[in-house]
């Protein structure tokens, strides 16, 4: 599991966060990845794997 996060701070004074956990694991071939940031922004997706090099 990766997780990235990035904070930034604008020069009109607005703060912005953005949190990305990608590759969580759900189940023996099932991957989750997240996105969250402070402009309501929200993607959450999965992906299944289908052999040990083969994904979608």
């Amino acid at each position: 599991m990766v997780i990235k996060e990035q904070a930034e701070v604008f020069t009109d004074g607005n703060f912005r966060f953005h949190l990305e956990p990608m590759d969580i694991p759900v189940s023996k071939s099932i991957r989750m990845d997240l996105m969250w940031n402070t402009d309501k922004l929200y993607i959450f997706g999965l992906k299944y794997i289908m052999k040990r090099n083969l994904s979608t």
